[in-house]
């Protein structure tokens, strides 16, 4: 910390510097600094403002939702149900860890775009899918239907996906949020 001090000592500003302050109880507390040179008329430096924020609440946040996701994982690679999100606005899409594995691809290797995606759908069912999520983002309806996926090793596999619209600040939707499965061994039972 000392070497932010100088820092500020020499005329330069630093914002948000985390670290933590202990209480008189012997409590830490994650705190947020803010410093700034206190500077007169004539540019010399007579101290420094500090603004301390803490940011407990912030770090509790962060941890719950990391835990939150680690569940949301967990549950999703023990149902083998992935889930998914267009956002049309942008064309990114994104896949939780267990949509990848049903597409049997890394997430490393998938480039996150609308695009991206209907090139893993079969050729024979690339369009149909096209089709109905366009259709179900501009009629603002669920979607739910099946597509034949090939991986590198060109087995055959069929994925089941449901969603429903999301929708922007003006009540237009926006994209999609869904679920999807590999429904393969169940494909011929229908």
């Amino acid at each position: 910390i000392a070497g932010v001090f100088s820092t500020v000592a020499a005329g330069e500003r630093i914002r948000h510097f985390e670290t933590e302050i202990v209480r008189p109880d012997g409590l830490p507390i994650p705190v947020s600094l803010s410093l700034a040179p206190l500077i007169d008329g004539e540019g010399t430096i007579l101290g420094s403002v500090i603004v301390a924020r803490d940011v407990t609440e912030q770090h509790l946040a962060q941890a719950t939702l990391a835990e939150i996701d680690a569940r949301l994982e967990d549950d999703e690679a023990l149902s083998h149900i992935g889930s998914w999100l267009w956002d049309l606005r942008t064309g990114a899409v994104q896949w939780s860890a267990e949509f990848h594995r049903i597409h049997a691809i890394d997430p490393l290797d998938f480039a996150g775009t609308f695009e991206s995606y209907m090139d893993l759908i079969s050729p024979l069912d690339s369009e149909r899918v096209r089709a109905a999520m366009t259709e179900s983002v501009h009629m603002s309806r669920p979607l739910d239907l099946e597509y034949r996926d090939v991986d590198a090793d060109q087995k055959p596999r069929v994925v089941r996906v449901r969603a429903k619209p999301t929708l922007g600040s003006d009540g237009k939707a926006v994209g999609l949020r869904g679920v999807g499965q590999d429904v393969t061994d169940q494909a011929g039972q229908h």
